[in-house]
C-alpha cells in the first residue's frame, strides 16, 4: 500500500529496531481501542434503534451510560499513545491513532451531553464523528501498513549483506587453508 506524498515516508526512518518497537509498542493499544470500538458501535446500533422508536427517556440514559461506559477507555488509550514518541518517519502514524482515538472521544462525550441535555436529536452527530474517525483510521492503516512494508524491505536487505558478508569470510577462510 502506498503512502502519500505528504505521508511520513519523505522523512529518513528512524532505526528498523525503533520503528518496530513503535509498532510492537502500538499493539496492545490499538487491541484494547479496536476491541473497545466494536462493542461500543453495537451499543450505538441500539441507540440508534432506540432513537427510532422515540423512546427519548430510555434513551437519553443509554446514551449517557454508553458515552460514559467507553470514554475512559478511549482516554487511557489516548494518553497511552501520547506517551510513545514516535521514531522519524512514524509520526503520520502515530498523529493518525491519535486522532481516530480523539473522535471516539468525542462521539462519547457527545452521549454523555445527550444523557445530560436530553437533546436526543444530536445523537446522529455521533455518525458524522465516527466518520471523521474512519478517515483517520483509513490513514493509520494505510501509515502502519507501509511502515511495515518498509520495516520488512530493510529487513531483507539487510539480511541479504549479512548473508554476504558470512558468505565472503568463508570464501577466504577457505582460500587461507
Amino acid at each position: 500500500m502506498a503512502r502519500s506524498s505528504s505521508s511520513s515516508s519523505s522523512t529518513p526512518s528512524g532505526t528498523p529496531r525503533d520503528v518496530a518497537k513503535f509498532l510492537v509498542d502500538l499493539k496492545p493499544i490499538l487491541s484494547t481501542a479496536t476491541e473497545a470500538r466494536r462493542n461500543w458501535v453495537r451499543r450505538i446500533g441500539i441507540l440508534m434503534e432506540d432513537a427510532r422508536r422515540g423512546n427519548a427517556t430510555a434513551l437519553t440514559a443509554s446514551a449517557s451510560s454508553t458515552g460514559r461506559d467507553y470514554v475512559n477507555i478511549f482516554r487511557s488509550a489516548r494518553e497511552r499513545v501520547d506517551r510513545i514518541t514516535p521514531p522519524r518517519g512514524c509520526s503520520e502514524c502515530h498523529r493518525a491513532l491519535a486522532r481516530w482515538l480523539d473522535k471516539l472521544i468525542a462521539a462519547c462525550e457527545l452521549l454523555v451531553e445527550v444523557g445530560i441535555s436530553g437533546n436526543v436529536s444530536r445523537i446522529r452527530e455521533t455518525q458524522g464523528i465516527l466518520a471523521e474517525g474512519r478517515v483517520h483510521a483509513t490513514r493509520f492503516n494505510e501509515e502502519y501498513a507501509g511502515l511495515i512494508k518498509d520495516l520488512r524491505e530493510k529487513v531483507a536487505t539487510l539480511s541479504a549483506r549479512q548473508r554476504e558478508r558470512q558468505r565472503a569470510r568463508v570464501r577466504r577462510s577457505a582460500d587461507e587453508e
